[in-house]
């Protein structure tokens, strides 16, 4: 091969090479991209999730609460009627010492 079509081919080399490369990198970009869509559908997926499980969370919250405020309120009542019972105890008892 002579000095002239071994440049040649060098020559072209380089730009089947460049060509390749110009390629490989398009293709990197569109998989960049669509990565890039998936990471973003992944991101909306997980603050809808997040919302959805807030709401949730604060439901129960609020049906704890009424049970435990309703329990308070049971409670107090049986706090009354305990202390009441006491007091009509005591009552008796002084009325039977008498």
């Amino acid at each position: 091969m002579e000095f002239k079509e071994q440049v040649q081919q060098m020559r072209n080399n380089a730009i089947l090479k460049f060509k390749i490369d110009h390629i490989m990198e398009k293709q990197n970009n569109t998989q960049i991209k669509e990565m890039l869509k998936l990471l973003l559908i992944c991101r909306m997926i997980i603050i809808y999730q997040a919302k959805f499980l807030n709401e949730k969370l604060n439901a129960y919250a609020q049906i704890i609460k009424k049970r435990l405020l309703l329990k308070g309120k049971n409670l107090k009542r049986t706090q009354n009627y305990l202390i009441d019972r006491e007091f009509l105890e005591a009552e008796t008892d002084k009325e039977s010492i008498k």
